[in-house]
């Protein structure tokens, strides 16, 4: 038989992320305190239920948890018949995470935002804990850390150089980000804008549509990058741009 393993506490770290199913499925089974990353798990409960991952957990259940059976099954109904879209659940105001505060023994969450949300929800279940994210500080020397990062990557030196880090993902809003982009060229021509990470989540044309805009030479798709890269490229940048809609 299986035993718990022996410890004072168990510390999960849990998003909604699909490398975060089986974490998922242990914390219903072993309570322990949680660090929330994302206050919305639904995209990580649908991966489960689409790929039939064998951890006895159902999307609708998991939404039933929260907003009961007849509701939950309205939610699948609509995202079965593509009315509605996994990733924009949050628009709608689902968020499928209740049994983060109903197996927890205490919430770490990083930002205001979900704080404030959590303690509004569920700040009955169990105790609750803001902690920001820690961020490191920046480089000594920046221009020239910048300057070896550009060379490394044969970047041009006298670029406005805009970085959108990470993998390219509707809910990043790339094509927003291209349209902007776009209209700064007009005032300042020597800019370039760089997507750098995986396009495997992108069902949209964001290639095509930079070519239709005629900015082949003034944006940058790095595809897939090691994490010494990723970094080079950051450091590179004058400008980084994380955008997320809606919010996870």
């Amino acid at each position: 038989p299986e035993v718990a393993p022996k410890c004072d506490a168990l510390l999960y770290h849990m998003g909604n992320s699909a490398f975060h199913c089986g974490m998922y499925a242990h914390l219903r089974r072993f309570t322990g305190f949680t660090v929330l990353h994302d206050y919305n798990l639904t995209g990580m409960l649908w991966h489960i239920h689409q790929t039939n991952l064998p951890l006895g957990i159902r999307f609708t259940e998991e939404l039933a948890h929260q907003y009961g059976a007849t509701e939950a099954a309205q939610v699948e109904k609509r995202l079965r018949a593509k009315e509605w879209e996994i990733a924009k659940l949050p628009t709608h105001g689902y968020y499928g995470n209740r049994r983060i505060f109903s197996r927890s023994l205490g919430v770490v969450l990083h930002s205001e935002w979900a704080m404030a949300k959590a303690k509004a929800d569920f700040g009955d279940l169990c105790p609750l804990l803001h902690m920001p994210m820690p961020m490191p500080l920046p480089a000594q020397s920046i221009p020239e850390t910048k300057r070896a990062a550009r060379q490394a990557l044969k970047l041009p030196e006298n670029h406005f150089l805009i970085a959108v880090p990470g993998f390219v993902h509707a809910v990043k809003r790339p094509f927003e980000i291209l349209h902007a982009f776009a209209e700064l060229l007009k005032k300042h021509p020597q800019a370039l804008l760089m997507y750098c990470g995986s396009t495997e989540y992108l069902l949209e044309d964001l290639e095509g549509e930079i070519q239709r805009l005629g900015l082949k030479d003034k944006v940058r798709m790095t595809g897939y990058l090691t994490m010494d890269d990723f970094y080079r490229y950051i450091e590179a940048a004058d400008l980084c741009i994380n955008l997320r809609y809606p919010s996870n």
